[in-house]
């Protein structure tokens, strides 16, 4: 009977001893939390700048997405505007001002 009761005090004061260290643990970590710099209502304030930059960037793509057609068909019309240059294009042919820094 005294063993058992030995037994009992041991399984007693083990499991008191981890609830005691689990109090501790819970302690450190809610001390920790509380003394972190950023509070709540700072990240939440953070986060809506974020997705306001996220938004205005979706509605920029979708702009771009939706005049795309008309920016290439105006493009296309500059092109076509522009006077045939003969066999050479625009970019291989010689500038008067080029012609004249390799004369000097």
């Amino acid at each position: 009977m005294h063993r058992d009761f030995t037994l009992r005090k041991r399984a007693i004061l083990v499991v008191l001893g981890l609830l005691i260290a689990g109090d501790i643990g819970l302690a450190v970590y809610s001390w920790q939390l509380s003394s972190s710099p950023h509070t709540p209502q700072k990240e939440f304030d953070a986060q809506t700048v974020k997705l306001g930059i996220l938004k205005n960037d979706i509605k920029s793509a979708q702009y771009i997405r939706d005049n795309m057609p008309a920016t290439r068909k105006d493009c296309e019309k500059f092109e076509q505007s522009l006077p045939a240059v003969g066999a050479e294009s625009g970019a291989q042919a010689k500038s008067p001002e080029a012609e004249g820094r390799s004369e000097t």
